[in-house]
């Protein structure tokens, strides 16, 4: 089998694999690199005050409270405070998160990826040594929020609640809601919000099968990429010539490259404005319009030189609008053909050249 042949089942192959999903985007995602403990615990003290502005009353709550134990699903979803963050306990340890009810306080660690070897004792004391004075006659409910829901070793009075399953229960809830409220900011943005939690929560959708074959047939992309390169520079090369020599002037030419796609440009060496033609070839998934030659006219200063332009470039076989770019300073043209046919795309370069010449004349 040719080294062409190989490749040409190589690719063949490629087509065939998986198509990976992209997630969601959401506003937590857009941008950046993360969305980790601190503003994650941030935005579920906000959701979880049944008394804050985003006017959901304690729908978060009670859907915190529906996955507790049977015995403690018959508290109160009312906050008497505030919920408070980085709660500084005696010996200088931050606890994530307090929730204080008239008779309960929660007491929440959350883990979005670390080890759970977080003090749990010196959560457990702060709750003793303030039981007699804040927290008389409450119960204590010690909580562990991460992706697993495990329960920290050792430590029988904490309650693991996992993400997924908080998720699923705000997601019940705000349902719920869906059909007696009206849509506002706040539920989208809750929404937003789950939807986030979900992806950084999931393991990666990615087919392990695309990975496997990726990686074990690394030569054979580079080979791919090589054959890529030079058959490219081949026709580019051929083009120039052949060009040069229909129209019997000097064609300059170089290489480009838009979104990933190969694009090549075209011009006579006498323009003196940066005028050209463009020859770009898309993408393998596009079947239609994966070529397309495209007019450059340049040194464009007024409405009179863009009419000027129009009369000339404003062809029949133009497919959409002319329109602007680089500050208006620019006219563009475009032309697209659906099949990959040499003399037919030698045959409209040479149309478009010699036209674009007739507008640098003026």
């Amino acid at each position: 089998m040719s080294t062409l042949q190989q490749i040409q089942s190589f690719l063949d192959t490629l087509r065939q694999l998986p198509k990976p999903n992209t997630p969601e985007a959401t506003i937590f995602s857009i941008g950046s690199r993360g969305y980790y403990e601190n503003p994650t615990t941030d935005i579920l003290a906000f959701f979880c005050n049944n008394n804050g502005e985003h006017g959901l009353g304690s729908l978060v709550l009670e859907a915190l409270v529906d996955i507790l134990p049977e015995k403690l699903q018959s508290i109160s979803c009312s906050l008497s405070t505030p919920p408070e963050r980085e709660v500084i306990t005696s010996s200088n340890k931050r606890i994530d998160l307090i929730f204080e009810g008239k008779d309960w306080v929660m007491i929440i660690e959350n883990k979005i990826f670390h080890e759970q070897n977080n003090p749990f004792d010196d959560y457990q004391n702060h709750f003793t040594k303030n039981e007699e004075k804040r927290f008389k006659n409450k119960e204590a409910i010690f909580i562990v929020l991460s992706p697993s829901g495990a329960t920290p070793t050792d430590f029988d009075k904490w309650i693991g609640i996992s993400y997924p399953r908080l998720i699923d229960s705000i997601k019940h809830r705000l349902a719920e809601y869906f059909f007696k409220q009206p849509l506002n900011k706040w539920t989208v943005l809750l929404r937003e919000f789950l939807l986030h939690l979900e992806s950084i929560m999931s393991t990666s959708s990615y087919p392990e099968e695309n990975i496997d074959y990726v990686i074990a047939n690394l030569s054979r992309f580079r080979e791919a990429q090589q054959l890529q390169d030079q058959s490219l520079k081949a026709f580019q090369e051929q083009l120039q010539i052949q060009l040069s020599t229909e129209l019997g002037v000097i064609i300059n030419v170089k290489a480009d490259n838009w979104d990933g796609s190969p694009v090549m440009r075209f011009a006579y060496q006498s323009w003196i404005s940066n005028s050209d033609i463009a020859l770009s070839f898309g993408s393998s998934e596009d079947n239609e319009n994966r070529y397309r030659i495209s007019c450059y006219a340049g040194n464009i200063v007024n409405e009179e030189d863009r009419n000027h332009a129009d009369s000339i470039l404003n062809t029949n076989d133009c497919d959409i609008a002319p329109w602007n770019e680089l500050k208006n300073t620019f006219r563009c043209y475009r032309t697209y053909l659906e099949d990959f046919d040499r003399k037919e795309i030698l045959k409209k370069l040479v149309e478009k050249l010699k036209l674009m010449d007739s507008f640098e004349k003026r």
